[in-house]
Order: structure tokens, then sequence, then C-alpha cells
């Protein structure tokens, strides 16, 4: 792979084989040109998706030799203010290709959990959870981040019933649904709150024609016991996914309702006016 990508989707403790541009000016010496990547800029002027540059040099290239060590630190081109620090190992296979592997990274690698998602959990320990959730998962152990994400869901299953709510409320759902979804919440487990409720999720929630709730509940029933890791680490993600998924659907639709609202008042308020 090329090194942009190892530094933009590769986790850490993961050798990968390389193919870089170097120009060799010593018997053991070259310089590594660094390309500039994309990445997530959690700064408040950004905060989202910017390319990064190498800051070492304004040439954008570092010395290395045979084999052994470096660090190396992007920034933001963008606001300049948000920086992504990488300590690497590597090893020259010939003159274009390396063999590297990262054993630090800063900020942690991992595709980030929207806000959305960690507003979810409060400020208390399932919020902890699901980010030590998270990077089971990016360190590939499987069954720790299954764990964790389905302790937080079960955890946090009437903050996501109170949202599901709104969204009802603000589609005309009749009174009586609306009470058997806060029924639902007096549940203990999640198994028997989705019961309850899972004919009345709205399908403007719908993944992909399906209910978002019965995919979790699915995935939630899976046994550990006799599963392995990288079973485990594979329905994690789906795990994350699918809450991921569903948590943005349900903000965009309340956003999306809010702004109609204010529209509709505004326009009433004028026409009121210009009957004046």
């Amino acid at each position: 792979m090329d090194i942009n990508h190892f530094l933009e989707g590769v986790g850490l403790y993961d050798c990968k084989r390389v193919e870089v541009k170097t120009e060799t000016y010593g018997r053991d010496l070259r310089s590594l040109s660094l390309p500039e990547i994309n990445l997530y800029c959690d700064s408040k002027k950004c905060n989202g998706k910017r390319i990064f540059e190498y800051t070492g040099s304004h040439f954008g290239k570092i010395e290395i030799s045979n084999g052994g060590k470096f660090n190396i630190s992007y920034r933001c081109k963008n606001c300049r203010e948000f920086f992504k620090i990488y300590s690497i190992i590597y090893k020259v296979v010939d003159n274009k290709i390396l063999d590297v592997e990262k054993f630090g990274e800063y900020p942690s690698f991992g595709t980030r959990v929207p806000d959305s998602v960690l507003d979810l959990f409060g400020e208390g320990s399932d919020k902890k959870n699901f980010i030590k959730g998270r990077k089971s998962e990016d360190q590939g152990f499987g069954i720790g981040a299954f764990t964790y994400y389905r302790r937080v869901v079960e955890n946090q299953k009437n903050r996501l019933i109170d949202k599901i709510i709104k969204v009802c409320r603000n589609k005309g759902m009749d009174e009586e649904d609306i009470k058997t979804f806060e029924d639902a919440k007096s549940e203990h487990s999640f198994k028997k709150s989705h019961d309850r409720i899972k004919d009345l999720i709205p399908e403007s929630l719908f993944i992909k024609t399906h209910n978002p709730l019965t995919l979790l509940h699915n995935l939630l029933s899976i046994a550990l016991h006799d599963k392995d890791d990288d079973y485990c680490l594979e329905q994690a993600k789906h795990i994350r996914g699918i809450l991921t998924a569903l948590v943005e659907r349900i903000e965009t639709l309340l956003k999306e309702d809010k702004s109609l609202n204010e529209s509709l008042t505004a326009l009433l308020k004028s026409k009121k006016e210009a009957k004046n």
C-alpha cells in the first residue's frame, strides 16, 4: 500500500509493506518523501475531514537508514492548530519498499465517534466504556470491544428510547403508542424493551429497510462463550455502526423538524402581519 494509506488507515502494531518515494544519497542513507494525508480534524474551526501536511521540513522529506524508528508530526493545513503524531518502526526491503509498523499514535487511531453518539451516554462511566470499546476495536480485541459495546447499549437503552420518542411525537404518533414507548423503559433488559416497541419504530429511522432496534437486539443476543476474537470483532463493528447510524438519523430528523417548524412559524407570522 501507499504510505499515506498506511498512516490514515492502519492501527498500532500491524506491520505493513508499503511503497514509498525515496532518494538514496549515501551507502545507508535515504530521503523519504512524506505525502499529505486526509484525516479528521477535531479543532472547532474544522470539525471534519481535512488535508494534513508533514511539519518536519519545507520539502516534506525525512532522513532514514536501512532500518530503525522515527517520529513524524502532521498539521492540519486548514486551521493550522490540530496535530497528528506518529511513532514508526521500519525496515528497508529495497529502494522503494519498506516494512513499517506504528508503535505510537496521538490522537489515537480509529474512526472518530460522532459527538451525537457520545452525547447519548452523558458524562458517566458508559461514555468511558464506549471509548474503551472503540480502542479495543482499533487494537483488534474483539471480545473486549463487543462486551463494552453491549454493556453500554444495555445501560443506555432508556436514553435511546427517549430520543426515538421525540421523533415519534414530531411525526404525530398516537399518545397510546407513545405510552408503549414510555412503558418499555421500565423493562430491565434491552430485549424486553425491544419486544414491546419493535413494531412501532418509524420507518424514517430504518436503515436500508431494516428496523435498527431489531438489528441491535439480534447483535446483542449473540452468546460469546463459543465465539473467537475475530468473529466478535466483526460483530462489535456492526454494533457501533448501527448505533451510530441510528443516533445520527435521529439527530438529522429532529433538526429537520425543528427547521421546518421555525419556517412554518415565520410564515404564519408574516401572513398575520400582512393581514393587519
